[in-house]
């Protein structure tokens, strides 16, 4: 059994990163479960030996590219300089929360197919539910390591930081980047208007 987790586990992966490339260029409902499978360098056996079908396998991508981020904001945040100023923290935590073109469209074409489908959209939205503790926990770790003290609920803060970060994307190449100046005024805007320093 030990031998064989790893491996699955790899196959599990490689089928996860090929449908994040095939949903990107062809879309969800126009890309196969062969398509998937033969990106992957497998065959439908070794779909379905890995996810129930292709909502699972959404579901699945959807879930480990929140938590690889989360995770990777996890360490940012415990690794910010202290004293560092609020602007400069948000410019290395934007650095970890972008992710790539084709993984944002993949994952606006999960939340379209969401609006199309009651049931996905019931699941997505427990899925959104579990997750959304580890992103409170680092926006809490965040406030706390600037010294900052939420005016806002938690979860509030969460929907504006989404929202602001969904904008981002779509408004155009520059917002989307990383160092840009802009979404680091507006995220920076936000958060002073619902924080204050702890006293």
């Amino acid at each position: 059994m030990s031998e064989t987790t790893p491996r699955r586990e790899a196959t599990r992966q490689r089928l996860l990163q090929a449908a994040m490339g095939e949903f990107a260029r062809h879309g969800i409902d126009a890309t196969s479960v062969e398509q998937i499978s033969e990106a992957a360098g497998f065959t439908r056996g070794a779909f379905y030996s890995n996810f129930e079908d292709k909502d699972a396998l959404i579901l699945a991508l959807l879930e480990e590219t929140h938590r690889a981020t989360m995770g990777r904001f996890q360490v940012d945040v415990a690794n910010l300089p202290e004293g560092i100023g609020l602007d400069d923290a948000i410019r290395r935590l934007l650095a970890v929360k972008m992710v790539s073109p084709e993984a944002y469209t993949t994952t606006l074409e999960i939340r379209l197919r969401g609006r199309r489908d009651p049931a996905l959209q019931r699941r997505l939205a427990t899925l959104r539910q579990e997750l959304r503790p580890q992103f409170a926990a680092v926006l809490e770790a965040a406030a706390a390591r600037l010294g900052l003290e939420p005016l806002a609920s938690v979860d509030d803060l969460i929907d504006v930081f989404d929202a602001l970060h969904d904008a981002s994307f779509l408004w155009g190449d520059d917002l989307a980047q990383p160092d840009s100046a802009r979404l680091t005024q507006l995220i920076g805007l936000v958060a002073r208007q619902f924080t204050v320093p702890k006293a």
